[in-house]
């Protein structure tokens, strides 16, 4: 998956609720019908629901509700590419769909998160880097420790 494959859309809720109740009664997603679809709801920094929707083949669907305020794109993109990964689809697309409180912010946040990340290095990749430059400071430090108690040992051995 590359960040040209995502393509994010903003909805007033009442529409996407409308499209979803179109859904349940026919059991396909208007104007998709063999699509997989995917409903997150996120509460500040959480994910607090998740639901398969639909499955299908022909392209991704992931519509996210946002209840507080608004969650930075970090904290799905775990789930988007976890979705993306475990999705078959015809096109390498994912379409995705923000609805609920501030979606005008979220939709800002996520053009811009997609539009400062080079293909080269994907989102994922620079978090998991981040993580590592965090945890690789208490770790070398402990090696270096380790280290030089092993060479006072031989120097006094020595001695």
């Amino acid at each position: 998956m590359t960040l040209s494959d995502i393509r994010v859309f903003r909805a007033e809720l009442s529409r996407i609720s409308a499209w979803l109740n179109i859904t349940e009664a026919s059991g396909t997603l208007p104007g998709y019908r063999n699509a997989a679809c995917l409903w997150l709801t996120l509460c500040g920094n959480r994910i607090v629901m998740s639901k398969a929707l639909q499955q299908g083949t022909q392209v991704r669907i992931i519509v996210l509700y946002q209840t507080g305020k608004a969650t930075p794109p970090q904290t799905v993109w775990p789930v988007l590419a976890h979705f993306y990964a475990t999705t078959p689809a015809d096109a390498p697309e994912i379409n995705l769909i923000l609805t609920g409180n501030d979606s005008q912010i979220q939709h800002q946040a996520w053009t811009q998160y997609l539009a400062l990340s080079t293909p080269d290095s994907p989102p994922a990749g620079r978090l998991l880097l981040r993580f590592v430059l965090c945890c690789l400071a208490p770790v070398a430090a402990g090696r270096a420790a380790h280290i030089v108690r092993r060479l006072l040992r031989r120097g006094r051995a020595s001695a």
